[in-house]
């Protein structure tokens, strides 16, 4: 089968018959109804109807965060995209608005730069092309030193210590 309208084929009965998607420049597939689902290859074996659904492609460019400085955090993006730690950077519409909020961790603080963002509160990038944007999260005086304490009880006899040492 090679469709670009509506079409369809005969096959012997048992064949598995594998269909592949690809979108014309300009579009993109959005994935399989009907006996197929998902966006990879479509194998049928049996009689059935299966629709390709292709939309208009929405023209991108990339919005990067770069975490910087000695302390720690967290920055996410509405719509959602960005969440650093684990992703930072993702695609969003050419023209759209990205709204960036960091979070600094327990003893660290944060400052923007880039892409027209400065201060602390939330950075909204308008993606007029790819943009890169700076979250340095900068380390507060460190935390007071944990006591741990330990209590031998019991019938029994042995021995704690401790890694680090101290105990």
């Amino acid at each position: 089968i090679d469709c670009g309208g509506t079409c369809s084929g005969q096959f012997q009965q048992g064949v598995t018959v594998s269909l592949n998607a690809a979108a014309a420049p300009g579009s993109a597939f959005a994935g399989w109804s009907g006996a197929c689902s998902g966006t990879g290859p479509c194998s049928i074996t049996n009689n059935a109807t299966v629709t390709a659904r292709f939309v208009v492609a929405v023209a991108t460019n990339q919005l990067s965060v770069v975490k910087g400085g000695n302390g720690s955090g967290t920055v996410t993006s509405n719509p959602s995209g960005i969440s650093c730690g684990a992703v930072c950077s993702s695609q969003f519409p050419t023209g759209s608005s990205v709204v960036l909020e960091a979070v600094p961790a327990s003893g660290s603080t944060f400052t923007w730069s880039g892409a027209g963002c400065s201060g602390s509160g939330a950075c909204v990038v308008v993606m007029i092309g790819d943009q890169t944007v700076t979250a340095t999260f900068t380390a507060t005086a460190p935390p007071p030193p944990m006591t741990l304490t330990v209590t031998i009880g019991g019938a029994g006899l042995g021995t704690v210590t401790s890694n680090p040492s101290g105990i």
